[in-house]
């Protein structure tokens, strides 16, 4: 499983999501009550301590 944060285009946070495969740029995603959403930009990060591997930019799909 790997766990994402949730971004805005203008870098604003909007949440987490978990998924049981990696995200790529140009993906559409379902999040949340069924609201889709296109991933801009994928950023890796190392997190000590956590399990976030990528913040995800996304826009409404």
């Amino acid at each position: 499983m790997f766990r994402y944060r949730l971004h805005t285009a203008l870098g604003e946070e909007i949440g987490e999501a978990t998924y049981r495969f990696l995200i790529e740029p140009g993906e559409e995603l379902t999040v949340g009550d069924n609201q889709r959403l296109r991933v801009l930009d994928v950023i890796p990060i190392e997190e000590h301590g956590s399990d976030v591997v990528a913040l995800l930019y996304v826009e409404a799909a």
